[in-house]
């Protein structure tokens, strides 16, 4: 499958999650309100950052080692499974062990918390799997039934007036749904019990490449979600809620670049020719720059209405924050390309630099700009850590990539018939 009808496929389908997904983020702020919102976001970061940890990279370094040639793919795949199986197993028990020691989380909810940490931590490896493969259709799909799944669940849980935990519940229930799809489609050998368990010659190998592709996401997480328990210390829960809400448009814009990010790590990965890896890093990069600029243009005069239309008067002055959070998107959106074209070269340690860098400029800014400037400070900080982000990744691509600034901001005769044609192609 070439890289065009991968990015069609990817883009088509996150178009659709996209929107499942604004629409489940629509009916969670009207039924919560600012306050279990924001709860609730500070349960689903705080999960997605444990899954990150618990991963250590992992499953991003399955792609590289799937596509090296060198390695045994079975045994790749075996031995991670049956290492993370073991790893989640680790965290259940040690997280039981804890729970006298953790009071803040009400007991339902913390029991429903620990399962979605070990499914989500599967859901992320067997999806790489599928990226692996180029297997972009199944992978999309995965994606889109989990949203459907969810939004259901949180459907049902509003009408019937249902307390919190069912939300909790329902995503729950959506990552159960989503391991069994994705189970069938892999059609997986799950490792056979021998001696040794593990082959620690795998597990070596995944983390030497993962990690620095783990410290990217963690500096990533940090860009993103640091802000998120700083405005919690400094204003509380509902201004968490808030700035989730405010950061829901955005996120629309946010979401295709990474995904779009993943397809320019899988084909970078896979692609030998320099200069056929060039083209395709210029085109992906303009892509994401011009689609996410243009398709955010609405958003930049009409926030305010925007935002009452959709979430109702509670959240109203929200726009000027929606404003800031969107501008951020394209820088983000950008260094996320940057990056996993770096990552696709074998060369991940910039990652490990961006994430050193992201999580010191984002939480001071976030310190200094939330407790001065309260919300609004909070998308201040954001802004600026996307700024610094793009600017630092962006030299060393241009660099390694041997390209000019000028290659991806300006689009050429040639690219406008190769776009135009694109647009026919899917429209016949």
């Amino acid at each position: 499958m070439g890289i065009v009808s991968s990015s069609i496929k990817i883009i088509g389908g996150r178009i659709i999650s996209i929107f499942i997904s604004f629409l489940t983020g629509v009916i969670l702020a009207r039924y919560l309100g600012a306050e279990d919102r924001g709860l609730l976001s500070l349960y689903l970061y705080t999960i997605g950052f444990v899954v990150l940890i618990l991963n250590g990279g992992i499953a991003e370094s399955s792609i590289y080692l799937l596509n090296r040639g060198d390695l045994d793919k079975n045994l790749i795949i075996r031995n991670q499974i049956f290492y993370l199986f073991n790893i989640s197993l680790i965290f259940v028990i040690v997280t039981l062990l804890l729970k006298p020691f953790i009071g803040q989380i009400k007991s339902s909810d913390f029991y429903c918390l620990i399962p979605i940490v070990a499914l989500m931590l599967f859901n992320s490896l067997f999806r790489h799997y599928l990226l692996s493969e180029k297997k972009i259709g199944f992978y999309t799909s995965s994606v889109i039934i989990e949203n459907i799944g969810y939004l259901i669940l949180v459907f049902i849980t509003a009408v019937l007036k249902l307390s919190f935990l069912f939300i909790l519940l329902s995503n729950l229930a959506s990552q159960v749904i989503v391991l069994i799809y994705l189970t069938k489609k892999l059609k997986l050998v799950l490792p056979k019990f021998g001696f040794p368990l593990v082959n620690f010659l795998y597990i070596k190998e995944s983390y030497a490449f993962g990690l620095h592709l783990f410290f990217t996401g963690l500096g990533g997480f940090g860009l993103q979600r640091l802000g998120f328990y700083v405005l919690n210390y400094f204003s509380g829960t509902r201004s968490v809620g808030l700035y989730t809400v405010a950061s829901t448009l955005p996120s629309i814009y946010e979401n295709l670049p990474q995904q779009i990010s993943t397809i320019a790590y899988t084909y970078a990965a896979a692609e030998n020719d320099v200069n056929q890896r060039k083209k395709i890093a210029i085109g992906i990069s303009k892509l994401v720059l011009y689609c996410v600029f243009f398709a955010a243009l609405p958003v930049f005069f009409f926030a305010d209405k925007i935002v009452i239309l959709i979430f109702g008067s509670e959240f109203k002055n929200l726009g000027d924050l929606t404003i800031l959070l969107t501008i951020s998107t394209i820088f983000s959106g950008l260094s996320g390309i940057f990056y996993n074209f770096l990552a696709g070269i074998g060369k991940p340690k910039f990652g490990t630099y961006l994430t050193i860098l992201n999580l010191s400029v984002i939480f001071i800014t976030s310190v200094f700009f939330v407790s001065h400037f309260g919300l609004i400070g909070a998308a201040w900080a954001k802004l600026v850590s996307s700024i610094v982000s793009v600017v630092f990744i962006g030299y060393f691509f241009l660099r390694q990539y041997k390209i000019a600034l000028s290659d991806i901001l300006l689009i050429n005769k040639g690219e406008w018939n190769l776009l135009v044609n694109y647009l026919k192609h899917l429209i016949h």
